[in-house]
């Protein structure tokens, strides 16, 4: 016990090292409180709201690179479209690599506020655009059921810690309509952290529209995706793409990085 003690806090203290304050990090993480505003030592800032696991979610996408593994790259010229935008991370982490359009997909007006603000005090507002809305299978209005924190909102009413009951109403658009309406020729980058809209999305994407889209990197949810993360590979599979899956034993969760040649 001791030993796993130390080597927590040896972890922690490692963790802490990337960001301007790492005596506040390691009070946060000790507590296991969640901290609302981070500075990465290398320029980022960011601010979260209070049910918002921000540090969790800056070590996944800025430091362990859970959506750029070394085998992926966004170049300068890239169109990246980030469905499940949250409070911005990943749009600010892709505004590193490239100095083209990023589409930051987010129906939840309190992550839509933080989403703006992290944009405006990281000066990418020229790059970034906010799409206040939700990406599903059809053109309309879902309920999106609300989580205990706020990265966990989703348009099902139940997820892995059982029935939701409270919801808002939010308007959805299908992932063709956003190609559509922008005109894109090519999507370089697709991010997907759906909360387990991945197969409604994936399944409404017509086969030619596959063709725009090069690489997709997103997380899946068996425990509410109505496509379990062997048949959104075998879809993706049939329709060009190479995918690779990261799953630990019998998660309900995990990631598949899928890649076609353009």
């Amino acid at each position: 016990m001791i030993l796993k003690k130390y080597r927590d806090i040896k972890n922690i203290y490692n963790l802490t090292r990337h960001f301007k304050n790492p005596n506040k990090i390691m009070w946060y993480a000790l507590s296991k409180e969640n901290i609302q505003e981070l500075a990465l030592r290398n320029g980022p800032r960011f601010k979260a709201p209070k049910d918002n696991t921000l540090l969790h979610m800056t070590y996944e996408i800025f430091i362990k690179n859970i959506y750029l593994p070394d085998y992926l790259s966004i170049g300068k010229n890239d169109i990246v479209v980030d469905i499940g935008a949250n409070i911005g991370l990943f749009s600010l982490f892709a505004a590193k690599y490239t100095n083209n359009k990023i589409f930051a997909i987010e129906p939840f007006p309190d992550n839509l506020k933080y989403l703006k603000k992290n944009i405006e005090i990281n000066n990418y507002q020229k790059i970034i655009t906010i799409y206040p809305i939700a990406i599903s299978n059809y053109n309309g209005i879902k309920k999106l059921y609300l989580s205990e924190i706020s990265g966990g909102h989703l348009l099902f009413d139940h997820n892995i810690n059982g029935s939701l009951e409270n919801y808002i109403e939010v308007k959805t658009n299908t992932l063709k309509k956003i190609i559509d309406e922008n005109s894109l020729e090519k999507i370089d980058y697709l991010k997907m952290d759906c909360e387990g809209s991945e197969g409604h999305i994936l399944k409404s994407i017509p086969n030619d529209y596959f063709l725009k889209i090069k690489s997709i990197v997103m997380e899946f949810h068996n425990n509410v995706s109505i496509l379990n993360h062997n048949q959104i590979i075998a879809l993706l599979s049939n329709n060009g793409y190479k995918c690779i899956l990261n799953k630990n034993n019998n998660s309900e969760f995990g990631y598949i990085f899928a890649t076609r040649d353009q």
